[in-house]
């Protein structure tokens, strides 16, 4: 991973993780490192987003593709479309659960109907027992 490469990674990714933090990881540990020790930092930060962004130029990455591509949808072998549909479905579960874990639906939402998952109705137990106690 060149400079280039490592400036672009956390200027993409939006997380403020550090130059000399993603070289040192990278040189120490390598690029899966880099990717997770990303992730951590964004799930720390509570930027869920970013999970996601990194998410797919972790799996970019392993299939040998540009880290960002212009294209909304990139073009793959057909080796490499399952890998990558996969990957996308994976880091928005994971995101939108983490969303909803923090009690931000709103958020959560888009990233559940792309893969195929509904989220479940709210139980109205709480609204039911928030009622009795504000009485």
């Amino acid at each position: 991973m060149d400079s280039d490469t490592t400036q672009l990674l956390t200027e993409t990714a939006g997380i403020d993780a550090g130059f000399g933090m993603v070289e040192e990881t990278f040189r120490a540990k390598g690029a899966e490192a880099v990717f997770d020790a990303l992730i951590r930092k964004a799930r720390e930060e509570n930027k869920y987003r970013m999970v996601f962004s990194v998410r797919l130029m972790q799996v970019r990455h392993r299939l040998g593709l540009p880290l960002v591509d212009p294209e909304p949808v990139p073009k793959l072998t057909e080796e490499q479309r399952p890998i990558y549909d996969q990957a996308c479905r994976e880091a928005a579960l994971e995101t939108g659960q983490l969303f909803l874990d923090s009690g931000d639906i709103a958020a959560a939402w888009p990233y559940f109907p792309g893969i195929g998952r509904r989220l479940r109705p709210l139980s109205r137990e709480p609204t039911r027992a928030m009622s009795a106690s504000n009485r």
